[in-house]
């Protein structure tokens, strides 16, 4: 190979760290000037430093976000900051992800753990499978039995998921795998074909149940519940700076508390369709 092509080679691969770098260090002078407004919102249990480097985190992680609009990778940062989920890959309780050149935030399974811990409620969730010994009794009382066979257990059948707080009834709430399909697939199976659905089928599984658990459950994980419904659709959707729902500029769910004018004052200044990454 010449020694032309290899300094070539190279001269560009430096031009292309330098170029990220500039990137991210551009990314998080807009961030830091959220900083502010971002401590209003998140919980005294979740560092604005950890969180800040969460955020940053995944757009190193995931160059498809670079392509995205500006506003809505910070909408979808404030939005993890509102329900005081972190962003932490390992935590699993939330992430940003690309769609179609806009940032979402997801939620994963364990952020609604986490939202209902802070409420003193417990969630356990498991999946049925067609050779464990499966008995649900609705009513007054409800009763479940599972007992889980250890070997060959079989193909996903459903999944459940319990809601448990000192003196509080439990919650219960059961699916079966038709229930969850048409729950994600809305009619469009391409859905349960990609993705999570098809590389961690169970995982997304116990997520659907505790999502319709969430319904049932008060504050911020009903809030959640309603917010991933309509993200799990694949339409955009964000909290905004007064804590309300957003979807296509019309907002879901109307809030009557305030939040500092600061964020808004501050986004105005972000051209519509800037991107993070500069053509």
């Amino acid at each position: 190979m010449p020694d032309r092509f290899i300094r070539t080679f190279n001269m560009e691969i430096m031009k292309m760290h330098e170029e990220n770098n500039h990137l991210i260090k551009s990314f998080n002078s807009k961030l830091e000037a959220m900083r502010p407004g971002l401590m209003t919102v998140l919980p005294k249990n979740v560092g604005i430093e950890k969180f800040l480097t969460g955020v940053t985190s995944c757009i190193k992680q995931n160059p498809k976000l670079q392509d995205c609009d500006m506003k809505s990778v910070l909408r979808a940062a404030f939005t993890a900051a509102y329900f005081g989920l972190e962003l932490e890959k390992a935590f699993g309780q939330c992430f940003i992800l690309p769609l179609r050149n806009v940032a979402q935030f997801i939620v994963g399974y364990k952020g609604y753990i986490t939202l209902a811990a802070r409420n003193g409620i417990s969630i356990r969730t498991s999946v049925i499978r067609e050779k464990d010994h499966f008995v649900y009794h609705e009513g007054l009382e409800p009763k479940l039995e599972h007992h889980i066979k250890l070997n060959d257990r079989g193909d996903i059948v459903g999944a459940y998921a319990i809601a448990e707080k000192p003196n509080m009834k439990q919650i219960i709430k059961v699916l079966s795998v038709d229930e969850i399909r048409e729950r994600i697939s809305r009619g469009d199976d391409r859905k349960l074909n990609s993705g999570p659905w098809r590389t961690d089928f169970k995982a997304m599984c116990e997520k659907t149940s505790i999502r319709a658990l969430g319904n049932h459950l008060p504050g911020k994980i009903n809030e959640l519940s309603v917010f991933d419904a309509i993200a799990s659709d694949g339409k955009n959707v964000y909290v905004d700076y007064d804590g309300n729902l957003v979807h296509n500029d019309n907002v879901i769910n109307k809030k009557t508390n305030e939040q500092p004018e600061l964020l808004q004052n501050y986004e105005s200044n972000i051209p519509d369709n800037e991107v993070l990454l500069e053509q």
